[in-house]
């Protein structure tokens, strides 16, 4: 699907309406619509994860090879009959005689455990000289009664089944106390005595009276049982808390079913994008105390891009460049749809046989786009005279992510730092992408697994804070058409990390320490165009007064340019400029000034391929 240029999609979290399986036996994946003959054949197995495995299958009704993914079930705990004989029934039901599978709501029964608050929903089986015995109700069963599909409300509004009443035993006692011996006057303590309690009585039987009235009113039944009030609910609260997993599941699946290219409404608008793996249908399997779905992916023979990078050495230039603006421009349409990814990472790259990248395996990602503010609308914003994107996508319209997710490795420091007041998941993700062409380009991964105690990680953060930056974003700049090759870091090209706005100033911070093998850090601009670390004196913090009375004047009257010489302990002197430019902006510890999706596609070693 292709987007007009500058413009997002806003989306809901519909439901996705999967297509129920009537059986799966390993190999062969039946659907209700036409049990008579087998709707997928499972085939090899792909892989695994956390959240699943996947198989090759192929589908029967469409002639195409796919890959089903099998997630793990969301599972539904029965109580044993065992323990359901100190049960308290509530509310009788209708016994079942013979089949189950033409059970009516007339056959609940509402059943209360010791020490639970929560009513549980039975039913009794038995008839003739079998004796009756009392059932939970099954995953299935709760289907077929209360179906799946429920409005948000439903599931967050859950009643208090059990309210209960003031004894009838605490009432008399608090009439006695009025009148201790009928004959003699009572005293002054017992009278107070008695007042409190009857006044206490008499608010607690008006509370529960409101609370009977208003669960009659929203629709609800109450039943007294034992001088206990308990509200029959609308559905019973095992199953409400399976829907709400199951919706969070599928709040997921539907990310990625609007990627595919489906609409709000879920008709076909396109074909998706070619670098995010398509979802063609979704498959639920409902069973007595699970259910499992089934994700029909689009199939990459290509296998995964971690196997395609080499230890120690990864690909050449022209390759990573090559994957990474596969990756970029994927990454890109799913942030103009207002989905982040939040788990990017090599293993989630797959190829196709054409090499084609393709995102997948978002199991993780989130809805990022927050209700624009009331009273505008997309023309209002197209109308403005601006950028849609830098308008539409500014922070304050988007809720921020406050879940810790991610893998290690891979999260960006903001997702384990900023819990409390949440993160910009799609910073994060260019976190994520700047690790993955790291490891592209050098074969390592650039950090270790704990980036607070990781010294390569803690030493990259303080030279790159010494780099200079734009007074206004706070980013990193770089001047292209200026850059020089220091002869103390061998054949490596150093780029000239310049200011580009007018009224910048080179202040004390900015000419800290920038430490690389040699420690160079300042020249003059000479005609040959060499980095003297002479021009820095001996000691490696030397002060901002020093630095530039070591270079106020050089051949010719030329001022002293900085020239940035990067670390070679963690960028190979292989690399060019502008790919360690890049993946400097992309690493910056601080999300504000890392770069943004949109910024890395126009970046110049993207670009000028």
């Amino acid at each position: 699907m292709a987007l007009l240029k500058n413009k997002y999609m806003p989306l809901s979290e519909a439901d996705v309406s999967p297509e129920r399986v009537a059986s799966y036996d390993g190999q062969h994946i039946t659907l209700s619509s036409s049990p008579s003959a087998a709707a997928f054949v499972m085939g090899n197995y792909l892989g695994g994860g956390i959240a699943g495995v996947v198989y090759e299958a192929f589908d029967q009704r469409m002639k195409r090879p796919v890959a089903v993914k099998i997630l793990n079930p969301v599972g539904y705990k029965l109580t044993s009959p065992g323990a359901l004989r100190r049960a308290e029934i509530v509310k009788k039901g209708v016994p079942i005689v013979g089949n189950v599978r033409g059970m009516t709501l007339d056959n609940v029964y509402w059943v209360h455990l010791p020490r639970r608050r929560e009513l549980l929903a039975c039913y009794v089986t038995g008839g003739g000289s079998a004796p009756p015995v009392l059932r939970e109700l099954t995953l299935e069963m709760c289907v077929s009664l209360w179906l799946l599909d429920h409005h948000d409300e439903e599931l967050r509004d859950q009643p208090q089944t059990q309210r209960r009443r003031r004894p009838r035993s605490a009432d008399r006692m608090a009439a006695s106390l009025s009148c201790e011996d009928p004959v003699q006057e009572p005293s002054r303590a017992n009278l107070a005595t008695a007042s409190a309690a009857s006044a206490a009585s008499a608010a607690m039987q008006l509370e529960q009276v409101e609370e009977e009235e208003e669960a009659r009113e929203d629709g609800e039944e109450v039943v007294v049982v034992n001088d206990v009030a308990y509200v029959i609910p609308n559905l019973p609260a095992k199953y409400r808390a399976f829907l709400q997993a199951r919706k969070t599941i599928y709040r997921e699946i539907a990310h990625m079913h609007k990627l595919t290219g489906n609409s709000v409404s879920g008709e076909r608008i396109g074909s998706g994008h070619e670098n995010v793996l398509q979802l063609y249908d979704v498959l639920e399997l409902v069973q007595p105390s699970k259910s499992t779905i089934f994700l029909v992916l689009e199939l990459a023979y290509g296998g995964e891009l971690f196997d395609r990078i080499r230890g120690d050495s990864g690909v050449e230039e022209d390759v990573a460049r090559t994957y990474f603006t596969q990756l970029l421009a994927g990454v890109r349409y799913c942030h103009q749809l207002g989905i982040v990814h939040r788990d990017l990472k090599p293993e989630n790259l797959l190829l196709s046989d054409s090499d084609v990248l393709k995102i997948a395996d978002f199991g993780l990602s989130a809805h990022f786009i927050a209700a624009v503010s009331s009273g505008a609308s997309v023309d209002d914003h197209d109308n403005n005279g601006e950028s849609g994107i830098t308008n539409l996508m500014a922070p304050s319209r988007f809720r921020r992510l406050n879940s810790i997710v991610g893998s290690p490795h891979y999260v960006a420091p903001e997702v384990l730092q900023n819990a409390r007041y949440g993160y910009d998941g799609r910073k994060a993700d260019m976190w994520s992408s700047g690790v993955i062409l790291y490891g592209l380009l050098v074969g390592t991964l650039p950090f270790g697994r704990d980036l607070a105690t990781c010294p390569r990680y803690l030493k990259f953060g303080e030279w790159l804070r010494s780099l200079p930056c734009d007074p206004h974003t706070g980013k990193l700049v770089f001047d292209a058409n200026l850059f020089q090759t220091g002869s103390s870091s061998g054949s490596m090209q150093q780029p000239e990390m310049s200011p580009t706005h007018p009224s910048f100033h080179a202040t004390a911070p900015m000419l800290g320490l920038m430490l690389n093998s040699s420690n160079t850090l300042w020249s003059q601009n000479q005609a040959a165009g060499s980095c003297s670390p002479s021009a820095r004196g001996n000691s490696p913090f030397s002060s901002d007064a020093n630095l530039l009375k070591s270079g106020a004047a050089g051949a010719g009257g030329v001022q002293p340019r900085r020239c940035v010489a990067f670390p070679t302990w963690f960028f190979p002197s292989t690399l060019s400029p502008l790919a360690v430019f890049l993946l400097t902006s992309l690493l910056h510890p601080d999300p504000s000034k890392r770069i943004s999706c949109e910024e890395a596609c126009k970046s110049s070693w993207v670009v000028d391929a």
